[in-house]
């Protein structure tokens, strides 16, 4: 699973902005590159010594550099302050090492590096660029308190909010859902247990193929206090779903025969 937002896609253009501006003029002494600030900040969020924010959870964001209107891709992502410099690979697109920057002075800045050597100026940019963020949890038994679902749910949303600038925390989305998805594409979907005083209890859950959803509204509502998952799976936790679009997509999925699922049901 790849959770993607219109937040991480706006966070990402504060990072590198666009790509002509970060190509290093490798060779030449004036270097053509960007700040590193919103980089730094990233990897201080999710990698940052906040031990109590990843206990239950394990943030990760991902960063996607690939060349685009005929240029090639990048090799590196070059980070240099005050002679320091630091080179992250860029493997099959992914940018790799980025825990490295959560120590790196926000005043450096990053370059794009290429086989080949610097591109020049161009007219059109010359990278595309993409970010996901999930935050899986760490419990892999399957027996889950609600009240850690909730925690890590609360932890997740705190390292979101320090991605976003100072005095706009606000505008940054809560995780506010627990997600459940098959270990591996070819095993069967989990099953998801709720229990209330160690009694099974209902709880509204949404489905797309294989992965389900669960609101921490309904859990809250259903006062569930515990969670157990049968079989090979991945937990997360996700941002705010709606339920009613998640139906109308697997719907969809269905009309065009990919296979049976519920898109929406009652699971006790």
């Amino acid at each position: 699973m790849r959770p993607i937002s219109l937040f991480a896609a706006s966070f990402l253009v504060l990072i590198l902005a666009t790509a002509n501006i970060a190509n290093a003029d490798q060779g030449e002494a004036e270097l053509n590159c960007t700040s590193a600030k919103q980089l730094v900040g990233a990897a201080s969020a999710f990698h940052g010594e906040k031990p109590e924010l990843t206990n239950l959870i394990d943030p990760q964001l991902k960063i996607e550099m690939k060349g685009i209107n005929g240029h090639p891709n990048p090799t590196h992502l070059l980070y240099k302050f005050e002679g320091y410099e630091h080179a992250m690979p860029i493997e099959e697109g992914q940018l790799q090492g980025l825990e490295a920057a959560k120590g790196w002075s926000k005043n450096g800045e990053l370059c794009s590096i290429y086989e080949d050597g610097p591109l020049g100026d161009t007219e059109e940019d010359a990278v595309s660029l993409a970010v996901s963020f999930s935050f899986p949890f760490r419990r892999e038994d399957g027996v889950f308190s609600v009240k850690e679902i909730k925690e890590g749910v609360k932890d997740g949303t705190k390292i979101i909010k320090g991605l976003a600038p100072r005095g706009l925390g606000f505008a940054a989305p809560n995780l506010q859902t627990f997600v459940v998805s098959p270990d591996g594409e070819d095993s069967d979907m989990p099953e998801i247990i709720f229990t209330r005083d160690g009694k099974p209890t209902t709880v509204k859950m949404s489905q797309f193929n294989q992965t389900q959803y669960v609101r921490m509204k309904d859990i809250k509502s259903a006062r569930v206090d515990g969670v157990k998952i049968l079989g090979p799976h991945k937990a997360h936790a996700f941002f705010k779903i709606d339920p009613a679009k998640i139906a109308e997509n697997e719907a969809k999925r269905l009309a065009s025969g990919e296979g049976e699922a519920v898109s929406e049901t009652e699971n006790n």
